[in-house]
């Protein structure tokens, strides 16, 4: 057993991750496939993130002490006790259900245009921009 990890370990370590169970194919080829929509998710997610946490930091920063102050640290408090998986929920809810504005499914295929992926990508990606900039604007 020790001996078949090391050899994984070392594939890996080369770039061959070995095949999958299910498919049978190269899990590099599959993961290579699947890369692109993480990139571009992470990346739309810190593009939405640095406006969502600095405005309400400065915000709070000029009005320190106030009314707008408070509001916004309440704000922050009553998002960070929520768990992520019924925020996420919510916002789907929101904005699939009630107000039809983003797709429900954000998968992103190889033929899709920057556009299509953008939108498809939205909901999630603020989904995960929202969660981390209730962090830092609360802390």
């Amino acid at each position: 057993l020790v001996l078949r990890y090391v050899r994984w370990i070392t594939g890996v370590l080369q770039g061959d991750f070995g095949n999958s169970l299910i498919s049978g194919q190269p899990v590099a080829e599959t993961l290579g496939r699947r890369v692109l929509n993480s990139v571009l998710l992470g990346a739309l997610a810190l593009a939405i993130y640095v406006p969502l946490a600095v405005l309400p930091a400065i915000l709070q920063a000029v009005n320190r002490d106030r009314p707008l102050d408070q509001a916004i640290s309440a704000l922050s408090l009553a998002i960070l006790s929520i768990p992520d998986f019924l925020l996420a929920t919510l916002i789907l809810i929101g904005f699939v259900v009630v107000l039809p504005l983003a797709p429900a499914r954000s998968i992103v295929e190889a033929s899709s245009t920057w556009g299509q992926a953008l939108h498809a990508m939205i909901l999630p990606s603020t989904t995960i921009a929202l969660v981390m900039a209730t962090y830092a604007v609360r802390y």
